[in-house]
């Protein structure tokens, strides 16, 4: 997800140039069906992708999948589908169908095993947020290593913390899609922005807000489930986040 939004409109500009590969659907759900179903019927893996067209970081990722080496990894080992979160629209029916509360980052590259629908991918999801900034060659490493029987389930949870976890994770997702709520018409209006328009300080300034909590929310989430499969059956200490200037 961008994190200059100074350059956002002359980067998105850019990328209008650019085929698109998130396009607003009528039913991104069922495109997600769609691919898992292909997955199950030609032996593959799904891979799901959450991004946006004004997004430097989504754009950057559909790039790298252009690279040849990629080309050759996707069309032998995974069905893809580009879902498109517009101006960060509600998607969680999709994040959280494969167990993720919510999208904390664009792009993110979901992993899913079609016959069980489980994600494969869980403890890297961080790695996507700066997808443009990194080399092809980590992306062919890292697509190239899952494969239908070479990923090994994590640990289970007890009870006791996986209601811990899921109770706040889903509580926080509610709290980041107000939060993208609020930022979704002057997101627009900035990447509609033309040279001549002055920016908007105050939707940066809120931005950045947001940006530093869901970033700090989907590390302290992968922390959270590292420490329950070490302590077992112990109770968790959950964290706590400072309350939005808007709030």
């Amino acid at each position: 997800m961008l994190l200059a939004f100074s350059v956002l409109s002359t980067e998105s500009q850019a990328a209008d140039t650019q085929v698109s590969v998130y396009k607003a659907s009528a039913d991104p759900m069922q495109d997600v069906q769609l691919a898992l179903e292909q997955a199950k019927k030609n032996d593959k893996l799904a891979l799901i992708i959450l991004g946006a067209q004004w997004c430097h970081d989504s754009m950057g990722l559909a790039d790298k999948f252009d690279a040849p080496e990629m080309q050759v990894i996707l069309a032998d080992n995974f069905e893809t589908a580009f879902v498109d979160v517009g101006y960060l629209e509600d998607r969680r029916d999709i994040t959280q169908r494969f167990g993720q509360a919510n999208y904390f980052a664009t792009p993110t590259v979901l992993i899913v095993d079609p016959h069980s629908e489980r994600l494969l991918n869980a403890d890297s999801l961080q790695k996507w947020g700066v997808a443009d900034s990194i080399p092809v060659s980590q992306y062919i490493e890292y697509f190239s290593g899952f494969g239908h029987s070479d990923v090994d389930p994590l640990p289970p949870l007890s009870e006791l913390n996986s209601r811990q976890i899921k109770q706040f994770e889903l509580q926080q997702a509610e709290r980041l899609m107000q939060a993208y709520r609020l930022l979704r018409t002057d997101l627009r209006a900035d990447v509609e922005r033309t040279p001549d328009q002055t920016p908007n300080e105050d939707f940066y300034k809120r931005w950045a807000e947001v940006r530093s909590f869901r970033l700090q929310l989907q590390a302290d989430i992968q922390a959270l489930y590292s420490k329950a499969r070490e302590q077992h059956d112990a109770g968790l200490s959950l964290p706590t986040y400072p309350k939005f200037s808007w709030e």
